[in-house]
């Protein structure tokens, strides 16, 4: 005989309801995956930078992407605002000349005969004519104004966009203690090597200066260290009278040594530090 229908629906009754069904234990031992472990088997891609080919992982290739697209955003932003300042200050050109071109007319008329006979012949009429030149005299004013507004949004622009770029350039500075340091020894190099007064300083607006300045200041600082180390050496020795031996030719980074020695020159500076990373060793 078949199972009674009734008996298995009571069975089912009776079974604690929620609980899940026991699943089978697996006492075998599992391995742990590490963050090194995981790492390492991330899939790598090559990339190509300014110091060469580099390994990196999605994540980071994604990271870069996305760096180099609100780069691109910002960069793309900015230009739109210089754009747009630079279509209004050259309508304010505009206007400024003609309102100039005007009132130069008007004053031209006023002090002809013409002018002085309309006084004494019509005194009203003239006196409305003096009162336009007030009013094109007071728009006039009113146009440089807002030329000389427009130049400050447009400097005060530029200059945040600069600071922009120069904290993506030297990363380091976003250390504030890092910054004030390297910007005291920057500002000594330029003034003492490069001839600029505090007052230039302070009007630079490309973010390539310091940059630069910075990479002489820091090459300076490696000549300073070398020529410290070169002095604890012993001295070569002398060759002997009627030695077939040369001395030794000047390499092109000594050359270049030396002229950065006399002439504090920004270029030579780049020149010998890309020699002392790039040159032969």
């Amino acid at each position: 005989m078949g199972a009674d229908p009734l008996l298995e629906a009571v069975e089912r009754m009776r079974e604690p309801k929620g609980q899940p069904a026991e699943e089978p234990v697996n006492n075998e031992p599992q391995e742990e995956t590490s963050q090194d472990d995981t790492k390492s088997e991330a899939k790598l891609f090559t990339v190509k930078t300014v110091d060469g080919e580099e390994s990196v992982t999605e994540e980071e290739l994604k990271l870069g992407y996305m760096r180099e697209k609100d780069y691109r955003k910002k960069t793309q932003s900015t230009s739109e605002k210089a754009k747009e300042l630079d279509a209004k200050l050259s309508a304010l050109d505009d206007k400024i000349k003609d309102a100039e071109a005007l009132l130069e007319l008007d004053l031209d008329y006023l002090e002809s005969e013409e002018g002085k006979q309309l006084r004494h012949e019509d005194a009203d009429e003239y006196l409305k004519k003096v009162e336009a030149v007030k009013k094109r005299h007071e728009k006039l004013k009113q146009h440089k104004e807002e030329k000389q507004k427009r130049e400050t949004e447009k400097r005060r622009e530029k200059l945040q966009n600069e600071n922009r770029l120069l904290s993506e350039k030297i990363s380091d500075w976003l250390d504030e203690d890092v910054k004030i340091r390297e910007t005291q020894k920057i500002v000594k190099y330029l003034q003492e090597k490069q001839g600029y007064t505090e007052e230039q300083i302070a009007n630079i607006d490309d973010h390539r200066v310091f940059v630069m300045a910075r990479e002489a200041v820091k090459l300076q600082d490696i000549m300073s260290k070398d020529l410290s180390a070169k002095e604890v050496k012993s001295p070569p020795k002398s060759a002997k009278p009627g030695s077939s031996e040369r001395a030794p030719r000047k390499s092109k980074e000594d050359t270049l040594r030396q002229k950065l020695k006399e002439t504090g020159d920004m270029r030579t500076a780049q020149q010998l530090f890309k020699e002392k990373l790039f040159g032969k060793k």
